[in-house]
């Protein structure tokens, strides 16, 4: 049995969504107030049409899917392409089981970054909770090894503007040290912008992004703000 997410659910109805209506760049507010170190982003969640990653991510939404109920999906390599249900992830020419890992929005979830790979795709979850809204149990999750590469590229004289990377959340000074180390970021970082900004010591978490791609947290939506999300309510 596949796990579905229930759209209707209390972790997804009692979170607050904020919506961008220029970039379809989405923030949820955690209905769990928790204290977190560094600017983490999800695996997990989102798309309201289609595929949102800038990436090459392929498509065939002709509105054939529109009344499909959300049901988020990552699929392909390294599960970067996002869909926001099933029918647009076949549509695109992924097989749901072995292509694709479910990407159940992170709202109701605490903001805490303990991060699982589960089942056999090995699919990879910010924390346990969020796993367990994809359907799996803790048996069949188990921590990544701990890895941050680095790359041989010179990048001293590159502007400081930090980002933290992948599942591990790699932080890197530069754009060029988290590129030289092979990330994309646009899809598997975000930016931390807490060195670069006024913004005050509020705790007041959101987690920002379109919803199966990448979400980006911050411990407010002035940080968020400041990465380019926008706090318009949705």
């Amino acid at each position: 049995l596949k796990p579905v997410l229930d759209p209707h659910s209390p972790f997804i109805q009692g979170a607050l969504t904020k919506r961008n209506n220029n970039n379809n760049r989405l923030c949820h507010r955690s209905v769990t107030m928790m204290i977190f170190s560094r600017a983490t982003f999800f695996l997990a969640a989102s798309v309201f049409v289609g595929v949102v990653r800038s990436q090459s991510c392929p498509s065939n939404d002709n509105g054939q899917c529109d009344f499909e109920p959300t049901n988020p999906h990552s699929c392909g390599p390294d599960y970067k392409c996002g869909y926001s249900n099933i029918c647009l992830a076949e549509a695109a020419g992924y097989d749901i089981d072995t292509d694709c890992c479910q990407a159940p929005q992170p709202s109701g979830c605490p903001m805490l970054f303990d991060p699982q790979l589960c089942g056999s795709k090995q699919c990879p979850f910010d924390n346990m909770c969020i796993a367990e809204l994809a359907g799996y149990t803790a048996s069949q999750c188990s921590p990544p090894p701990p890895e941050c590469p680095t790359g041989g590229k010179d990048c001293s004289g590159e502007p400081n503007n930090p980002f933290t990377c992948g599942i591990n959340k790699c932080d890197y000074r530069t754009i060029c040290d988290a590129e030289s180390a092979g990330f994309d970021t646009r899809a598997d970082c975000c930016q931390d912008t807490r060195s670069n900004t006024a913004c005050g010591m509020i705790i007041e978490p959101v987690s920002c992004g379109p919803p199966g791609g990448k979400q980006c947290g911050y411990d407010n939506q002035c940080l968020a703000d400041a990465a380019g999300y926008n706090s318009k309510q949705w």
